[in-house]
């Protein structure tokens, strides 16, 4: 990707793009392993020729469970706070 692309990517007003920018932005700048998100971290089990498919899904089951546990526990308190607002 040649820089004018590269700038013209990352300053276009395009809501579908906010995904990817986010993405490269953090790929770009966050060198240390302690403080990548978990997208960048994800990364990691990927190549240019493979894919490390148990390894990858081991680590998205890992960031998964966590949050679906923290929802079962608090689904009420969600729902309500849901409708709460729509009613306002």
């Amino acid at each position: 990707m040649t820089a004018d692309r590269l700038a013209g990517f990352l300053l276009e007003d395009n809501p579908d793009a906010d995904s990817e920018r986010v993405l490269l932005l953090a790929t770009l700048y966050i060198q240390s392993d302690e403080y990548k998100t978990i997208p960048v971290g994800l990364l990691a089990f990927t190549g240019k020729y493979s894919t490390d498919y148990p390894m990858l899904f081991a680590a998205l089951s890992i960031v998964t469970i966590p949050m679906v546990a923290i929802y079962v526990i608090f689904h009420r308190q969600v729902i309500n706070g849901i409708t709460e607002g729509t009613l306002r």
